[in-house]
């Protein structure tokens, strides 16, 4: 496998082959040095978990796996609450699971549990108003 990787690391940015679970297809996925590592001798050394992203869903490596551990955790008609909803992490859940739920943290005096205009929820993660039980 580090002979694979190393034979990937010459260029600004490349694709690496593979299957998103998340659109349920091969694809190719982007790869670019952005918050990569630089080791000592200055070999850059992308950051996989963030920068291996796929064109098709847009998500990288940890959103891809947070998608699959919910999908995993839960059933078709389960509701599933994410703390986000203008990202391509709560798109791709909601695409798989209808009753997912997302809000942010809105700063500008929002009551919590509230909607602003754009119907994004407002949400405190210390503080949910939702009911105990509701995911």
């Amino acid at each position: 496998m580090a002979e694979f990787e190393a034979g990937l690391l010459g260029a600004e940015t490349f694709s690496v082959p593979g299957h998103c679970a998340v659109c349920d297809r091969d694809t190719a996925f982007l790869v670019d040095h952005q918050y990569c590592f630089v080791e000592p001798g200055g070999r850059r050394v992308p950051n996989w978990r963030e920068r291996l992203t796929c064109p098709g869903c847009d998500l990288n490596n940890r959103m891809r796996a947070a998608v699959g551990f919910l999908l995993a955790a839960s059933r078709p008609g389960d509701a599933v609450y994410v703390t986000g909803s203008v990202t391509p992490l709560f798109q791709a859940n909601r695409s798989k699971r209808k009753r997912t739920v997302g809000s942010e943290y809105i700063r500008d005096g929002t009551t919590p549990g509230a909607t602003i205009a754009d119907g994004v929820r407002n949400e405190d993660v210390t503080r949910l108003t939702f009911p105990d039980g509701a995911f």
